[in-house]
């Protein structure tokens, strides 16, 4: 898509917790070609909370997606000044694990994303190394 968005972040944090704050308003970027110039604009608020220890991490997070607009394709049921406050939920869990003292990490992420119609899930497993 084209368009432009922006957000900020805000958070605590100590030895061994995070607590973070975002919230993100992206404009006219829908992934797929809209009819009749209408565009779509998503605002997400989301919440996350961590904790670590010296050889793993486990963090979770929760949104709540406001939508602005349509992209006026036949499987969009929204109007073109439709406003939903609570158009999905996303939430998640994070887990980076330190099998060893080194610069070696396993990553596993598990979330979903829940639409009135529609429930998406996503998980990944990665390795990341820092040199």
């Amino acid at each position: 898509g084209a368009g432009v968005g922006g957000g900020f972040v805000a958070g605590f944090e100590s030895k061994s917790f995070y607590t973070g704050l975002t919230s993100e308003l992206t404009y006219k970027t829908s992934t797929y070609a809209t009819q009749e110039d209408n565009f779509d604009s998503v605002w997400k608020n989301s919440l996350s909370l961590q904790y670590r220890a010296s050889s793993y991490a486990i963090g979770s997070y929760a949104s709540v997606h406001s939508s602005f607009g349509t992209t006026g394709l036949d499987n969009d049921d929204r109007e073109q000044n439709d406003i939903k406050w609570m158009r999905a939920l996303e939430g998640g869990v994070d887990i980076c694990i330190q099998p060893f003292y080194s610069s070696f990490f396993l990553n596993l992420r598990f979330g979903t994303q829940i639409f009135k119609e529609y429930k998406y899930f996503k998980g990944e497993i990665d390795f990341s190394i820092l040199l």
